[in-house]
């Protein structure tokens, strides 16, 4: 038994579209050899430097840009968290000081009745009121 790749052309053990694998391995083979002896030309490895040089300057930008979005985006989040916080301090501080006023004004309704209960106390026990007319 041989390897398919070795047989001789019109083999009945060819590849089923007709032709052997020889009869287009060898001169794809060849002409592979050839253009490897060839090289590229200068022109198009000048060419081919440059675009590398390029790419590599793009992808520095590219990486500048995204390192500023990224910095841009953090930054827009920590102001939105600071705006998130203000918001429940400002809440928090409004009700704190309604609290604290609602207190102020019992404290001096109850300091204004106290005020007046004195001072109605010293008009009925001063002299020549009729309660110390006996």
């Amino acid at each position: 038994m041989s390897a398919g790749f070795l047989q001789p052309q019109g083999d009945p053990e060819a590849s089923p579209g007709g032709a052997s694998l020889t009869s287009w391995l060898v001169p794809t083979l060849l002409l592979g050899l050839a253009s490897a002896c060839f090289g590229e030309p200068a022109e198009y490895r000048e060419r081919r430097l440059a675009l590398e040089a390029e790419y590599k300057e793009m992808d520095a930008k590219l990486s500048e840009v995204e390192a500023r979005l990224i910095w841009t985006r953090e930054r827009v989040s920590i102001w939105n968290e600071l705006a998130e916080r203000h918001q429940k301090m400002s809440e928090y501080a409004c009700r704190v000081n309604t609290s604290h006023l609602e207190q102020m004004f019992a404290l001096l309704a109850r300091e204004e009745r106290h005020r007046v209960a004195l001072s109605v106390r010293d008009v009925a026990g001063s002299p020549g009121t009729r309660a110390f007319e006996r």
